[in-house]
């Protein structure tokens, strides 16, 4: 992640910087580019690289751990040495003393207690020299030790550009929840393989007997990333709406058999028909006090009604996920785990990631979407 951070940072300034030439790379003011040594590019923390007065500065004793050079204070002022070269730069005095004698004029300040000092003085006094990337970009400070050719740095850093430029596309986009309910079925490993195909992450609101029936399918999709949920036991609307403690009681056996299939809990249910009208007060009572949070959806597939028009059903999602979007929410999209759903669901996923979509699982720490607007 790190690095993709860094990549993304890169590409934002490569876009508005250009070079020129080494010791004169930017007007006063301007951004700095990224700063590699032989063959890593060095992560300055939070006291990343600066230009200032025609020169870019960079902290010191970064550079110097990057260049495998000692870096030590003595006496108000900072040591620096390598193999026999050293070089002392006092930082009060604004100036430096190399190995041979020779006083270098410079300016240093501090940025988060780091000493930062100019690129040049230290590359030029160690026996640096400096390859510019405009491309990239990137200054990279090589020598000997250097393992990659020009041509394979420029390679290798074209194409972590590259992954970061795509992910940084990917987090740009919306997210949708499509959420599976009434599963699993012996139908579910051919939905889990579609929605790997498309990288796509799901809530699946499983039923105690399906879980029973088919633990495998209830572990690989924990194992591939997708959101066990809970949707009862029995989908008997007299069996589970009879009473509170029926309700809860099937939840909880529900999870119990999610736990024995797959090693993992769920927190997130979803009531047989949607909330409205049976699941009342009392039994939202029931169900908060033992840790459950309640789900509906705000967009309905009616994948129950167009089984036989799969065109009809993608053209009706992608009408209420839009108006769902206008209305400024996430769109939470009701499927259901069967075959007629399954086999629509590569021609919806194009069309939605077209649209500009990611497919992401519900998660425990969001505020729930239910009929009720019960936010606990």
């Amino acid at each position: 992640m790190k690095k993709y951070k860094r990549w993304i940072l890169l590409l934002i300034i490569g876009a508005a910087w250009m070079f020129v030439q080494t010791n004169n790379v930017h007007a006063a003011g301007s951004l700095p580019p990224y700063i590699a040594v032989n063959d890593s590019v060095i992560d300055f923390g939070n006291a990343p690289p600066e230009a200032h007065s025609n020169r870019i500065y960079v902290a010191a004793r970064v550079i110097a751990n990057a260049m495998q050079i000692d870096l030590r204070l003595e006496d108000n002022q900072v040591l620096l040495e390598k193999g026999g070269t050293k070089l002392i730069i006092i930082p009060g005095e604004k100036y430096a003393v190399s190995v041979t004698g020779e006083i270098i004029r410079l300016q240093t300040y501090t940025r988060h207690d780091r000493l930062m000092i100019p690129l040049s003085l230290i590359t030029t006094s160690f026996g640096y020299r400096h390859v510019l990337y405009s491309e990239v970009p990137i200054i990279r400070a090589k020598n000997n030790d250097a393992e990659l050719s020009d041509e394979q740095f420029l390679k290798q850093e074209r194409r972590l550009v590259e992954q970061s430029r795509l992910a940084a596309i990917e987090a740009a986009r919306k997210p949708i929840y499509l959420t599976f309910d009434d599963g699993p079925t012996g139908s579910t490993p051919k939905l889990l393989d579609i929605l790997g195909k498309y990288k796509a992450k799901a809530t699946f609101f499983l039923l105690g007997n399906g879980i029973i029936k088919y633990p495998e399918s209830v572990k690989r999709l924990v194992k591939e990333g997708h959101r066990p949920a809970l949707h009862g036991v029995t989908h008997v609307k007299d069996k589970f709406y009879e009473s509170p403690s029926s309700a809860h009681l099937e939840m909880e056996h529900a999870n119990k058999y999610l736990l024995s299939a797959s090693g993992v809990k769920s927190t997130l249910i979803r009531t047989p028909y949607g909330s409205k009208p049976y699941f009342t007060d009392k039994y939202r009572d029931a169900t908060a006090a033992a840790g459950y949070h309640l789900w509906d959806w705000n967009v309905d597939s009616k994948d129950w009604e167009y089984r036989t028009d799969s065109g009809k059903m993608i053209r009706h999602v992608m009408s209420e996920v839009a108006a769902i979007q206008k209305e400024g929410e996430a769109p939470v999209v009701l499927l259901h785990d069967r075959p007629t759903t399954i086999a629509a669901m590569p021609s919806l996923l194009a069309r939605l990631h077209d649209a500009g979509y990611r497919f992401e699982p519900l998660r425990s720490d969001m505020m729930p979407v239910n009929f009720w607007q019960d936010l606990r």
